[in-house]
């Protein structure tokens, strides 16, 4: 690998984005053993196909008759010390589900040790009523909503 001759293939409007890709390999960097990424997949088809999967030397080879089954909401958390990740399926993934979800995760954790969560920038992982899960989590007290009016003062909050 020749890291220093790598060039970015797309283009970048925020100008901000080198300096917070700095902060999130840096993040990954200094991580604890308790440090989580965190994201959903929405809509996955459940199907079932008419036929068993053939595997043979060419890859494996699906039925293309199936029924669809409808969907489901995949959340999943990375461990990033272990590469391991702990996946929950939900019908929806609205706000109420993403807390329920982060909650339960949140309760299989050792109680004494430090946990970070790294997400992307989806509306629910930062409005209102996740700051507050968070903050009755972390024991701590909730900026009265004047104080996380916004978006970035929100994701400000949660760093």
């Amino acid at each position: 690998m020749r890291p220093h001759k790598s060039s970015y293939f797309l283009h970048i409007r925020d100008p901000l984005f080198i300096e917070k890709m700095h902060h999130i390999l840096g993040v990954y960097a200094r991580c604890s053993d308790y440090t989580f990424c965190f994201d959903e997949c929405p809509n996955i088809q459940a199907l079932s196909r008419s036929g068993p999967d053939v595997h043979d030397a060419s890859g494996g080879k699906h039925e293309f008759v199936y029924q669809r089954n409808g969907t489901t909401d995949l959340f999943g958390f990375l461990r990033v010390s272990e590469g391991t990740v702990d996946a929950y399926c939900r019908p929806t993934h609205e706000t109420e589900t993403l807390i329920e979800v982060f909650i339960a995760h949140v309760e299989k954790q050792p109680s004494d040790e430090k946990l970070d969560y790294i997400c992307d920038n989806l509306s629910p992982h930062f409005n209102i009523k996740f700051c507050r899960v968070v903050a009755d989590l972390c024991g701590v007290s909730c900026p009265p909503d004047k104080e996380l009016k916004t978006g970035e003062q929100r994701r400000q909050w949660l760093q």
